[in-house]
């Protein structure tokens, strides 16, 4: 493996021991703990507002995939039956309590994989084998593993429910997210947003930005004059001195209640979708990031045959600041694949910008180390 570095992300119960123990045993890794919204039926609310708070025993589990899968009332059979075979639900609040305790134990640490997708649908139940797996070779309990879709979907409130509790906790703890978005960009967005609704950056109009360059120069002239009096000459930069009208007191000392850096992993959106995080009032920095697996689906675009996925990120990067793009593999398994993987989406991005290789994984780079910020 070429790679310096790697970000092992988390999805469900499973992998949050499995990531931990990984980057303690390899200098590599970087853990991030989180729960995917592939898996967000196996989260149950128990705070005290929810629809379950009266529920107890047995029924519980009922209740609760009832609620929040897309199945109809009263249970079919069949219904009935993928119910029953589905796992105990875990509470959120354990969750929640657990990860934070990881990510404290993981200072450089982000949150991740979270996010929303409503194409996802539930894999139907494994059949059951008088083999047991290789504990070498086994897939994490959990996985799909090859099996059938079933026609079940998590609603978009149960995603948004687990989602916004640990975007909470990754502003709590002051960590970078890793956020995916399928099919789900425009209520990815709101829900991002709301985490910075009443911390948004002042964007001053021409004339305020007029007023505040003429005081600027003003406390510059200012300053010169008066270290010139003090010791006969002044040579402070005007743009290091604060200016108090630039500044916001009643917002300073205020807990921040968004996540300080977002990575959009494997972007799928639209130009006009990436146009809606480069608002210069937005405080967290948003980062872009592209992988071989999704965004170069289809092979190479050409007249004759074109690859709208291809035309699609050569779009959304032309208009992306260069300090705000990332790549990836987006794969779960390391080595020459992953590095393959990579060195196709550099070349990609690379090309779109108009960079040569080396100027683009160096702009990548620096992204990258910007964005962990260890």
């Amino acid at each position: 493996m070429r790679t310096s570095k790697l970000i092992a992300m988390a999805t469900r119960v499973q992998d949050q021991p499995l990531v931990a123990s990984l980057a303690q045993s390899s200098p590599k890794v970087i853990p991030a703990f989180g729960w995917h919204p592939w898996f967000a039926h196996l989260l149950y609310d128990d705070g005290p507002d929810s629809v379950l708070s009266a529920v107890t025993g047995p029924g519980l589990k009922t209740a609760h995939y009832a609620n929040v899968l897309s199945i109809a009332k009263p249970l079919s059979t069949q219904d009935a039956a993928f119910v029953t075979n589905l796992p105990d639900p875990i509470p959120l609040s354990a969750f929640l309590a657990n990860t934070r305790q990881r990510l404290i134990d993981h200072p450089t640490a982000l949150v991740g994989e979270i996010g929303l997708d409503r194409a996802f649908r539930l894999p139907e139940h494994p059949v059951s084998t008088s083999t047991p797996p290789s504990t070498d070779s086994a897939p994490t309990p959990g996985t799909r593993n090859g099996r059938r879709l079933s026609p079940y979907r998590v609603s978009i409130a149960h995603q948004i429910l687990v989602l916004r509790a640990q975007l909470n906790l990754a502003a709590e703890l002051q960590r970078a997210v890793s956020v995916h978005g399928v099919q789900a960009h425009g209520v990815l967005y709101d829900v991002l947003a709301q985490t910075w609704k009443g911390h948004e950056v002042e964007v001053p109009n021409r004339r305020r930005r007029r007023v505040l360059a003429r005081g600027i120069a003003a406390q510059a002239e200012e300053a010169e004059t008066s270290d010139e009096d003090e010791d006969g000459g002044g040579d402070q930069d005007p743009r290091d001195q604060k200016n108090p009208r630039l500044e916001s007191p009643s917002s300073a000392h205020r807990l921040m209640t968004f996540p300080p850096r977002i990575c959009l992993h494997s972007f799928s959106g639209t130009k006009d979708v990436a146009k809606q995080y480069l608002h210069p009032k937005i405080p967290s920095a948003i980062y872009f990031s592209f992988s071989a697996a999704v965004n170069l689906s289809g092979g190479p675009s050409t007249k004759s045959n074109p690859n709208t996925a291809m035309q699609k990120l050569e779009a959304v990067l032309s208009i992306l600041p260069a300090d705000r793009i990332l790549a990836e593999s987006d794969l779960d398994v390391a080595g020459e694949e992953m590095d393959a993987a990579l060195a196709n989406v550099y070349a990609a991005i690379c090309k779109a910008r108009d960079w040569e290789m080396e100027e683009g994984i160096a702009h990548i780079a620096q992204n990258f180390e910007a964005f962990i910020e260890t």
